[in-house]
């Protein structure tokens, strides 16, 4: 007797706290789906995330409350207790799969993906200055074989500078019948060193004087630390360099 008032005393909660668990879904569903979805389901910007896997979240539970009140409600009107049981058993469900949403929710709202924005936006812009200088790379690779050893000097006059320093006299090499790569590396290190006797340290209209007298040419490719744009024109010999508070500090000269 006493475990039949219990049992009745405990669908009678069940039910109660089912109705406000329905209900509260219910208004879950109208006021805030209702309310964002047009504005955040279907936006490109999707500022607090996709809202689908939300609704259709609260849209389950509100179903198997439903359901389990439905149970509940046959087996008082047939007298069939394991229809209360297995109604207890939904209930359980429930109360394990309404803890999971709200743990869900709880994480949506305090990892928004406003607060990853940032983190993605910079991701995505380095992927695509590292695709831009790849393919610059490719098109330099493409000259080079394209071109091979018909950009390079063939006699030692031709090499040499025409007013070397004196601490850098000749230090270029001759560059007769240049056929491999590891040849052509050593010619544009070469070059690469004796332009960094003449232009690191130098002011950048120093820098300029100093390649018209030797008909060089300069870019700048940084400044106080900032990549200027890249550009997809090449000109084997072409000096790039990296100024730091009008100084120069850093060089590359653009092999053949």
């Amino acid at each position: 007797m006493n475990n039949n008032r219990f049992s009745k005393v405990l669908r009678i909660i069940l039910l109660i706290l089912s109705l406000v668990i329905t209900g509260g879904l219910i208004l879950s569903i109208l006021f805030r789906g209702g309310r964002l979805a047009a504005f955040e389901l279907f936006s490109e910007t999707q500022s607090q995330g996709p809202l689908l896997p939300w609704i259709a979240t609260f849209a389950g539970l509100a179903v198997i409350t439903l359901l389990m009140l439905f149970i509940a409600a046959l087996g008082a009107l047939l007298g069939k207790k394991w229809l209360g049981s297995l109604a207890i058993i939904l209930s359980s469900i429930l109360a394990v799969v309404s803890l999971l949403a709200l743990l869900g929710t709880t994480a949506f709202h305090l990892f928004r993906y406003d607060n990853f924005r940032p983190l993605v936006q910079g991701a995505i812009e380095l992927e695509r200055k590292l695709d831009l200088e790849e393919q610059v790379e490719q098109k330099i690779y493409d000259i080079l074989r394209g071109t091979g050893s018909q950009n390079l000097p063939t006699t030692p006059e031709n090499t040499a500078p025409q007013n070397p320093l004196p601490n850098a006299q000749n230090q270029t090499p001759p560059a007769v019948g240049i056929s491999n790569e590891a040849q052509r590396d050593a010619l544009e290190d070469a070059l690469e060193r004796d332009a960094e006797l003449r232009y690191i340290g130098k002011t950048l209209t120093e820098a300029q004087q100093i390649a018209a007298a030797h008909n060089e040419v300069i870019r700048v490719v940084e400044e106080n630390g900032v990549d200027l744009p890249i550009t997809l024109d090449y000109q084997p010999g072409r000096i790039n360099v990296e100024v730091m508070n009008g100084v120069i500090t850093d060089l590359d000269v653009e092999g053949y």
